[in-house]
């Protein structure tokens, strides 16, 4: 490889190759990566950036991984789902509840929450994507978050 005088860095990168390693962890994450299942939104933003940076995301591949990632947004139907967690954006899924019934069972809902973190890489992934986040459930996230701290603080 051919180094540069300067900064003793590579004097080129071979963007193609790894526009096509982003774009197949996109698809379908290796199999060594397999336990990131539950932390799946966060390797996406990863994923989201690396494509942004390289400039390899079309049109096309953004309204994917828009639509992707909202598949990963929780929708409370009422407030005790808000108080048990039901919330914001969820891991991976295998914890949406719609698509695995063994999960709705009451006693397997306390797995379907949202945590701030995918929260946080959902929303900053959603926003490298240029979405308008018009979709994101705003108010849900205000409140679980709220509830959370105010556990938080009077656990102690």
């Amino acid at each position: 490889m051919e180094e540069s005088s300067d900064h003793n860095e590579p004097s080129f990168i071979h963007t193609a190759l790894h526009i096509n390693y982003f774009l197949m962890a996109g698809n379908s994450l290796p199999s060594h990566y397999i336990g990131l299942d539950n932390t799946k939104i966060s390797a996406m933003y990863f994923i989201v950036v690396a494509l942004d940076l390289l400039d390899g995301l079309s049109y096309a591949m953004r309204t994917k991984f828009i639509e992707a990632i909202y598949f990963y947004q929780l929708h409370p139907s009422c407030y005790q789902d808000i108080a048990d967690g039901m919330f914001g954006f969820i891991g991976g899924s295998f914890l949406r509840n719609d698509q695995y019934p063994e999960l709705s069972k009451q006693e397997n809902r306390k797995f379907a929450q949202g945590h701030i973190a995918m929260i946080y890489t959902a929303i900053a992934a959603l926003i490298t994507l240029g979405d308008d986040l018009s979709r994101v459930d705003v108010e849900s996230i205000r409140k679980g978050n709220y509830r959370t701290n105010f556990a938080a603080q009077n656990a102690q």
